[in-house]
């Protein structure tokens, strides 16, 4: 996969720096990551500045595809399942993802079972409404600060009126909020 990402970092900072930002936010491990610039690739030890990156400069990543057998610890996290309770109204459901899935592929399922349109389903975990390109990992799905192999997912799902998610989030503080769950309205 190639993607043009936007430099949000001081020249100063490395090439590595970069890449564990990205991996921060994407959970993409970074010896699966290859970054160039001017069509040059870039050396993991060497400034951003060295190779004239400035704040908002354009970076391609590369990514390369994970394996089951790869022995690094980040690429066996991806790899974990984890079972996740969604709950809505007065009805739950399991769901098994594997940690390096899209929140899409989540979605997917739910569809699947239930048959609740993707683009109708919000969903919120731990507070956070969960963005559709993101993957599990970054919500920290099977860790232990969020209950191990297992999370509780909430779901609202969507009249399609576009504020009305966005006055129950603020009526409901999903913010920090554990158990929240939110009606479908029709």
């Amino acid at each position: 996969m190639v993607k043009k990402i936007y430099s949000q970092m001081a020249p100063n900072a490395t090439v590595l720096q970069m890449m564990q930002k990205i991996h921060n936010k994407k959970g993409i491990p970074i010896h699966e990551m290859q970054l160039t610039y001017n069509n040059r690739q870039l050396e993991e030890d060497k400034s951003l500045a060295y190779y004239g990156i400035n704040n908002g400069a354009t970076v391609v990543l590369k990514t390369y595809s994970r394996t089951v057998d790869c022995p690094c610890e980040d690429c066996q996290r991806m790899e974990k399942k984890v079972t996740i309770t969604v709950t809505w109204l007065q009805k739950s459901i399991k769901v098994e993802c594997r940690l390096g899935e899209p929140v899409e592929s989540l979605k997917n399922a739910i569809r699947n079972q239930e048959g609740i349109s993707v683009a109708k389903q919000k969903l919120s975990f731990n507070g956070l409404e969960l963005e559709d390109h993101k993957l599990l990992a970054s919500y920290k799905f099977g860790d232990a600060e969020s209950g191990g192999a297992e999370a509780v997912v909430h779901m609202f799902v969507d009249s399609g009126d576009p504020t009305l998610f966005d006055k129950l989030r603020s009526t409901f503080s999903f913010k920090g909020a554990k158990s929240v769950t939110v009606p479908t309205v029709t």
